[in-house]
């Protein structure tokens, strides 16, 4: 049975020559919505519930499958109609879009394509006159514009986003309130999402209300009534009557509450939950503005900045400015900030305009509905964390596998008097953000990823964003920039949730449990993982059945929490079911075509695609390195065109610890703007020249090239060396360059990326070492192991100045780190005269493993290895801080026997306490390398230098 969205259209009777409005039989109706063949297009019913014959209703909105091209449908209701660019500005449209309804009662089904922005319009006794602007643009009904022809209709139009399987509409009064219009969404499972609307008299109900304020404060509220052919037509919003009235409306009538909230938070802290990756944040009136540090300030609003959200201060504001914007401007509107709380997570919708000074065309507008719901003012969505109904008046569901963010609004023209198109502020997109219901639940049972609390739940993910995504960019980060973290379940897909939080918590480890959750212990990482496997295997099966086959469906979600996972098991030294997971993400990957460039792909499905082919691209290059395993993702197969660096992940600013804060959780944001996509480039161009060595230097074929013909190797070693350069010159002349200077401005994914970079120049070289020790090439070619010890040092230099100031101490950097030291032992241990500055680095090595053990399993794994195989002295034993218990191989490791050992399940430590370093960490050495791979056997063979077994001229090409 497919969804059924029934969206309830207009409904206001066609109203007496009076000076009041007689109200309609019953509430008004939009639709009956559902999803049919093609999946992109849907089926509403639009139903007459007024006493007219004479309604006609309108579609607008972008068209996704048309590059974002403005469409109409036309008169016969499931035709798009994509205008073309006129000449000159106001031009008719040249098709019939007037979709007629039937007499009250009737229904009138029509079809429409995927729409972002859209708006379904409702128009009473006459037809709207829509026309087109250069662009195209469509110009619309304004009710701000006194030259308009629609000025004096009978019209209204409610909101809705249908794209990419997510569908989402409201009813708004952000403009003004007309016609009552009533919502209801039925999905195949589950109750019926509903707003009812305005009440039988609830537009005269506002008339007179706002009459009343008038007459108490004498505040121009009775203004808003627009009055046609001697009845009210439509009462405004307090923001478009202040634009028709010339700005000449309600002058300084915040101005004192403002100033008190000012005085309010000189001194004490304005508290502000950004329900978002940012978390709670302080800010501070200091030289008349409200400052949050690192992140931003507020001035002094004017009223009119207040009633638009959009103005003034609250104008252009990105990153977590955002989301500060929607709820001081929320609290302004709604006259809470004066409360001494948490905000909004502490209000009630009970509290809302209490105080004189408020936006009272809200609080009458809430009063004027059935159910108190629907769009007020631009920011009506905020939530009140405190209890109480939604205000924001939407029904919303998911009609299938992919995601989709809020659309930027159509450009949107009302007409002057001077025949110039006017750009004319609207709110017809998703609020902030889209909140997305799954409308049939695909999960038999209550998972572990939907029982944290919630205060977990906003930790492990604002953990993922500020830590993992500036890196690993895997997901469409505006999609959930404003996501609700303690409840991430209503917009993003479980399994995703649980994937996430099973690679965050490797990062996070509090060293409390977290108050009143319903878990009675933080849980482990694995049991996240094992709780996304089992939701990607119950797709579609009751309880109890749960056939395997069923994760092996292609589609998105499936992807990227197979990429997700894959990264996870890597981390914490699951080599081979990183490796398994890997592969089994690719895929998929394959089968849904993400490797190819596609021209049906709207803007946000393409960016999806993008980001997930190239971050499983280079996590498939990851592993392969490190376990010595053949490339099959390459480069060469795939036209997939890279993600765009104009969103807005690139512009964030970048996250840094608060302080001593790693144990709470806490981030704060600097003025370095992170460049995560810009970043996602040149890992690209970084690992495409890894698959190179991999495949001309590791390669099988290559190998026996390279052992017969010596010449060949050390051209195959300089060409590919130059490649390793020339990335670094590519580099240094961009934003990303490495900033060694005081002020240590580089991004992570640079520092990361050099890191990788100069890991991947040792693996180049390090195959040629033995061969040139006995018989130097030549005297113009550069000796392998001093650019290996070069790298190892360069290596040091830079992570002895970024290490603190990495958030999550990314697993990928494990390895290099591995390998590094390994470098600096084989130069230590072979050096005729002692190295003080070599001794430094090594320490510095073994404490970074030590360190970043805390987190990924394989770290500690190798500080342990360095320091048990190489029998270090006490002082460099000693910088494993995390009091591991080390222990002396046994004669068969020592020897390079690796006993049977059972697989680990991944589970890290909980709550930060100490544990013992057991014998089955040996086992990541299974998987390390190739055992038969001369080349992958460098690192086991200078691990056992001290021991004796192993002598270096077994080694190389010879």
């Amino acid at each position: 049975m497919p969804l059924i969205p029934k969206l309830l259209g207009p409904m206001k009777s066609k109203l007496p020559t009076a000076t009041k409005a007689s109200p309609p039989k019953q509430p008004p109706t939009v639709a009956n919505a559902a999803a049919t063949a093609p999946t992109n297009t849907m089926n509403i019913q639009l139903q007459n519930r007024t006493q007219s014959s004479d309604v006609f209703a309108y579609i607008t909105g972008l068209s996704l499958e048309n590059n974002n091209h403005p469409c109409l449908i036309k008169a016969d209701g499931k035709t798009p109609y994509y205008p073309s660019s006129p000449a000159q500005v106001l031009q008719p449209l040249s098709e019939n879009c007037s979709i007629k309804l039937g007499d009250p009662g009737s229904i009138t089904t029509v079809t429409i394509p995927e729409l972002a922005g859209g708006r379904i319009w409702f128009a009473l006794g006459k037809e709207l006159k829509f026309l087109i602007n250069p662009g195209p643009a469509i110009v619309e009904p304004s009710i701000s514009n006194p030259s308009d022809p629609n000025m004096d209709l009978e019209w209204d139009f409610c909101e809705f986003t249908f794209a990419n399987g997510l569908l989402y509409a409201n009813i708004s009064y952000v403009d003004f309130v007309s016609l009552s219009i009533s919502l209801t969404l039925t999905p195949t499972e589950g109750d019926d999402q509903k707003v009812l609307g305005l009440k039988p008299e609830g537009l005269q109900q506002l008339v007179d209300g706002l009459q009343s304020q008038n007459s108490i404060d004498g505040t121009d509220w009775d203004k808003l009534v627009h009055v046609a052919n001697g009845k009210p037509l439509r009462v405004l919003s307090p923001n478009n009557a202040i634009v028709m009235a010339g700005g000449n409306l309600f002058q300084g009538y915040y101005d004192s509450y403002v100033n008190q909230v000012f005085d309010m938070y000189t001194t004490t802290p304005l508290a502000i939950d950004t329900q978002a990756h940012w978390g709670q944040v302080n800010g501070q009136v200091s030289s008349n503005a409200i400052n949050f540090p690192g992140l931003g300030s507020f001035g002094k609003p004017s009223t009119a900045d207040i009633f638009s959200c959009s103005s003034g201060p609250f104008a252009d504001n990105a990153g977590a400015l955002g989301p500060l914007t929607a709820r001081i401007c929320a609290g302004f509107n709604r006259s809470t900030l004066l409360n001494d709380q948490v905000h909004p997570n502490a209000e009630k919708v009970n509290d809302y305009y209490k105080t004189p000074i408020t936006n009272h065309y809200a609080r009458l507008v809430h009063e004027a509905n059935i159910d108190r719901r629907g769009y007020a003012f631009p920011y009506d969505d905020v939530p009140a964390g405190g209890g109480g109904i939604d205000q924001s008046g939407r029904v919303r569901t998911r009609l299938g596998e992919n995601q989709a963010p809020r659309a930027r609004p159509p450009q949107t023209y009302s007409q002057s008097p001077s025949g110039q198109s006017v750009p004319e502020s609207r709110n017809n997109t998703l609020p902030d953000p889209p909140e997305i219901l799954r409308a049939a639940t695909q999960i038999p049972t209550t998972t572990l990823s939907q029982n944290v609390s919630p205060e977990l739940s906003t930790r492990l993910l604002q953990t993922y964003f500020n830590c993992l995504h500036p890196l690993w960019p895997i997901l469409y980060k505006p999609l959930y920039n404003s996501l609700d973290y303690a409840s991430p379940s209503a917009i993003m897909p479980p399994a995703l949730v649980a994937a996430i939080f099973s690679i965050a918590s490797c990062v996070d480890r509090p060293t409390q449990y977290v108050p009143k959750s319903i878990m009675q212990k933080y849980p482990e990482p694995g049991q996240f993982l094992q709780d996304a496997l089992d939701i990607l295997q119950s797709d579609g099966v009751g309880e109890g059945q749960i056939p395997i086959i069923n994760a092996l469906k292609p589609t998105i979600t499936s992807c990227q929490v197979l990429t997700i996972l894959a990264l996870q098991q890597h981390g914490v030294a699951e080599y081979a079911r990183a490796a398994m997971l890997c592969s089994l993400a690719a895929g998929m990957a394959i089968d849904l075509r993400l490797h190819r460039a596609s021209e049906l792909d709207n803007p946000i499905q393409a960016e999806i695609k993008s980001r997930l082919w190239w971050n499983l691209y280079i996590l498939e290059k990851l592993i392969a390195t490190d376990m010595g395993k053949p490339i099959f993702l390459r480069a060469e197969e795939a036209d997939c065109p890279y993600p765009s660096v104009d969103e807005a992940d690139e512009f964030e600013l970048m996250s840094c610890q608060a302080g001593n804060q790693v144990s709470l959780g806490l981030f704060r944001n600097t003025s370095i703007k992170l460049r995560t996509i810009s970043g996602l480039h040149s890992t690209i161009g970084l690992s495409k020249n890894i698959e190179k060595m991999s495949r001309e230097v590791y390669g099988i074929a290559a190998r026996r090239v390279i052992r017969e013909n010596r010449a060949a190797g050390e051209a195959k070693r300089m060409e590919i060396w130059g490649a390793f350069q020339q990335w670094e010159k590519d580099m240094e002349a961009s934003p990303l360059r490495l900033d060694l200077s005081k002020d240590l401005t580089s991004v992570p994914a640079a520092v990361t990326n050099y890191v990788i970079n100069w890991h991947a120049t040792i693996l180049l070289h390090r195959p040629f070492i033995a061969r040139w020790s006995s018989n130097p090439a030549s005297a113009e070619q550069t000796n392998p192991f001093d650019i290996c010890l070069e790298s190892a040092n360069n290596i040091c230099i830079v992570l002895e100045k970024y290490f603190d100031r990495l958030l999550g101490l990314p697993c990928d950097m494990v390895f290099s780190v591995f390998t590094a030291a390994s470098t600096l032992l084989y130069h230590s241990k072979n050096s005729k005269e002692s190295d003080p500055e070599t001794q430094r680095r090594l320490r510095l090595c073994i404490r970074w493993l030590s360190v970043l053990g805390k987190s990924w399993k394989s770290a500690g794994a190798r500080q342990q290895m360095l320091a048990d195989m190489f029998d270090l002295p006490p002082d460099l034993r000693n910088l494993n801080t995390h009091n591991r218990v080390l222990r002396s191989p046994s004669p068969e490791e020592k020897s390079g026997k690796l006993s049977a050992l059972p697989a680990s399940d991944g589970h890290q430590s909980s709550h930060g306490t100490e544990t013992e370093q057991s014998p089955e960490n040996w086992g990541f050495l299974r998987d390390f390398g190739d055992a038969t791979d001369e080349f992958f056997e460098l690192d086991v063979q200078l691990l056992g230098l001290l021991d004796g077994g192993i002598r270096l001229d077994h080694v190389g090409f010879g």
